[in-house]
């Protein structure tokens, strides 16, 4: 990145709103927020943040595309990455200790791009989802602990992956497909790697699994954990409303109470969900 465009960029974010609104945009993800609905989040009006999202444009932080009649803003997480390069560049005469986290965060959004010593460290951070079957006694096991159900594990329809860091298994994740649209199911993080950011990881390394799979939106069932999933961009939704494949299933139908908070997310799939997956190497801190 040229000095003249950080320039540009550090201006756009030096304004409170205006750094609130990437902010926003970057954990809402590639799916990006109409502009009604962060105007809803900041508590502005509309013409308002308007006027902010084209200042932030024009830096090159955020884009849009139009969906139908409405226009979808999303952070564009390669500049992001390129301003925190930028700043980072010849850091602390190379010291691996301080500029190698630094510089795991800035690839994020490329992380084919990497400096200095990036290579070795992505690939002992990547997460990856490594394919087995519903019999697998260590996913049953891990499953039974984290008290979620296991009853239809070998049932038809069902994937579930091993997510790996290395060699080692940091938990496991799963889903079904539904005409068009994906129930996840059986995420589940094991004990001593929790508290370090991975669910999150999981969850979007799952949803861009799914998103190349084709599904048009999301789904999952939780008792205790909506919270955590609305944080990634899930909403709550009556089950009333639900796609009707998708209440058939056994997790909905039968095997989760009927308490159980139903959450939705539409999906980026195609082409940017799989450019998404092949990228993804992202800092654990």
């Amino acid at each position: 990145m040229e000095k003249r465009q950080a320039l540009a960029s550090f201006g756009a974010l030096s304004q409170e709103t205006r750094l609130e609104i990437v902010r926003m945009l970057v954990i809402a993800g590639p799916t990006g927020m109409q502009a009604g609905a962060i105007a809803e989040k900041m508590g502005m009006s509309p013409s308002n943040i308007s006027f902010h999202l084209k200042e932030l444009d024009r830096a090159g932080l955020i884009g849009q595309q139009r969906e139908s009649r409405s226009i979808i803003y999303s952070a564009k997480y390669d500049a992001l990455s390129d301003l925190v390069r930028f700043l980072m560049e010849d850091c602390c005469a190379g010291d691996p200790r301080i500029c190698t986290p630094a510089a795991t965060v800035a690839a994020c959004g490329d992380p084919s791009a990497k400096v200095g010593t990036i290579g070795e460290l992505e690939r002992a951070t990547a997460l990856t989802l490594q394919p087995i079957s519903g019999d697998d006694a260590d996913l049953r096991t891990a499953l039974a602990a984290a008290a979620l159900p296991t009853d239809d594990l070998s049932e038809d329809g069902r994937h579930f992956f091993r997510i790996a860091q290395g060699a080692d298994t940091i938990g496991f994740g799963g889903y079904e497909l539904h005409d068009g649209d994906a129930l996840l199911r059986s995420l589940v993080i094991l004990e001593n790697h929790r508290g370090k950011g991975l669910g999150d990881l999981a969850t979007r390394l799952l949803l861009d699994m799914v998103g190349s799979a084709g599904a048009r939106r999301a789904y999952l069932l939780t008792t205790s954990a909506a919270p955590f999933f609305e944080r990634l961009g899930f909403a709550k939704i009556d089950r009333a409303t639900a796609p009707v494949a998708i209440l058939q299933s056994r997790q909905a139908a039968s095997i989760c109470p009927a308490s159980a908070a139903l959450l939705t997310k539409p999906l980026v799939s195609g082409p940017a969900a799989s450019a998404r997956k092949k990228s993804e190497s992202w800092n654990n801190a």
